[in-house]
């Protein structure tokens, strides 16, 4: 897969999370936007940008309510709801997280000097900055990704040994033991179809 294809569908997601800061976004719902399972996406997205989709999501939510903690005439409740946290306290404990501040105490600094960026965040060395897909970025993951040559095939009737795995891919080495100490299935099939899935 060419790397503008996998640009395209991460700015589709952008797209998606900056005009729905309001509304309930979920994983599956970015994952559904790019066409890409939940966990592929994920990983994928993670590489890409820097952070889980979810870490973009309520950052991007955060930076929101920036603007609207300006207008004294917002409460805290409304805001949060504005930028799509479920309650008051969600969006007092995440924007604690990443600002160390709560948006009240943010809020009151802001009558003291008006000067304030986003330097407050505590989290800028721990997590880049959510800047959008540079291609040309040396990432030998993704690059292993783009150089795949994906093929489906009907084979004939086969006899074959399997051990399904499902969880994370570094554990992947214990399915390979199973599968070296005899403690298989055997399946006669006429398709093989082989899927990892990633937690």
């Amino acid at each position: 897969m060419d790397t503008n294809n996998y640009s395209d569908r991460m700015n589709k997601v952008f797209a998606l999370v900056e005009n729905n800061l309001s509304g309930k976004l979920t994983l599956d719902l970015m994952a559904k936007e790019a066409h890409f399972s939940k966990y592929h996406f994920s990983r994928i997205f993670s590489a890409m940008v820097g952070m889980t989709p979810i870490a973009y999501l309520t950052k991007a939510r955060l930076e929101k309510s920036l603007s609207y903690l300006s207008d004294a005439n917002r409460t805290i409740l409304e805001i949060s709801h504005l930028c799509g946290f479920e309650s008051a306290s969600n969006f007092n404990f995440a924007f604690k997280k990443q600002f160390n501040k709560t948006p009240s105490e943010y809020r009151q600094t802001l009558n003291k000097d008006s000067n304030i960026s986003l330097s407050f965040s505590n989290k800028q060395e721990e997590e880049p900055s959510p800047s959008r897909y540079n291609g040309n970025v040396h990432n030998n993951f993704l690059r292993r990704i783009w150089q795949m040559n994906v093929s489906i095939k009907e084979l004939p009737e086969y006899e074959i040994a399997f051990v399904r795995h499902i969880g994370s891919y570094l554990d992947t080495y214990k399915a390979w033991n199973k599968l070296g100490s005899g403690q298989t299935s055997i399946s006669c099939i006429r398709q093989i179809n082989i899927s990892l899935e990633f937690l």
